[in-house]
């Protein structure tokens, strides 16, 4: 059952399921109001997660929502995540799920204002198979956009356990360690182009959280997201990433 008052963008990227289909036939009454919509990206053979990413923001801004929470297909909310969201959302902000022992498969969890996504972009398309697409975005909003950030109470989400075959059976590179180390060398780059300095080289607590390290102690976890509040120190910011025209 949809939550009323929020709207979900659901990307049917040629899913071999037809997630699309079900989800209407499921839920057609949330169709009819507006508050369920699928998009469709038909004809691919293999998943490129960060277009089916834009594909949905690119809809979920062009019907006027003001902020825009992203879930993988494997996440699973509780019932009090929607009003965490509502009471936390704002411009120049943007939230990601606190770094737990357990919530390695929780970091494409992203709330953001459109106006803030328009501003700095979407997800960033280079970013092909498995891996670092998510921490790629967290560190531009916050390296180049100088946005603060709050962390989402872990206890708020799970994710659905599944076998690393099946979290890469629809990409077109199998091997997800290979695939994950292809996108940190691109991550690094990124991270060299915005601020001169290598990822290791950014001696900055306040990024620890972001990269999705996990730090038991209360100080630890103060210097992360408390810090960011109020700090505006501004880098060189890199071409802008455009949302892609809205298919479907």
């Amino acid at each position: 059952m949809l939550d009323a008052g929020l709207s979900v963008v659901l990307v049917d990227y040629s899913c071999p399921d037809a997630c699309g289909d079900w989800a209407e036939r499921h839920e057609p009454d949330a169709v009819q109001s507006g508050m369920l919509r699928v998009v469709r990206v038909q004809g691919k053979r293999s998943f490129h997660k960060t277009v089916a990413q834009n594909v949905g923001s690119a809809l979920a801004v062009a019907v006027g929502c003001r902020y825009i929470c992203f879930l993988d297909a494997d996440t699973l909310v509780t019932a009090g995540f929607a009003d965490w969201c509502r009471a936390h959302a704002a411009e120049g902000r943007f939230a990601i799920v606190e770094p737990g022992p357990d919530t390695g498969g929780l970091t494409g969890v992203l709330l953001v204002s459109s106006s803030d996504l328009l501003r700095l972009g979407g997800h960033d398309e280079s970013f092909v198979g498995y891996g670092k697409e998510d921490i790629e975005i967290r560190l531009r909003y916050r390296l180049v956009g100088a946005l603060e950030y709050d962390l989402v109470p872990n206890r708020l989400l799970d994710s659905i356990g599944h076998t690393d075959e099946l979290r890469t059976r629809h990409y077109a590179i199998k091997d997800m360690r290979r695939s994950d180390r292809a996108n940190f060398d691109r991550l690094r780059r990124c991270v060299r182009e915005w601020t001169g300095k290598n990822l290791l080289e950014l001696d900055r607590p306040d990024l620890t959280p972001l990269l999705g390290f996990y730090q038991p102690s209360e100080d630890a976890r103060a210097r992360g997201a408390q810090s960011t509040r109020g700090s505006r120190q501004r880098l060189p910011t890199r071409r802008a990433l455009r949302l892609p025209p809205l298919q479907g």
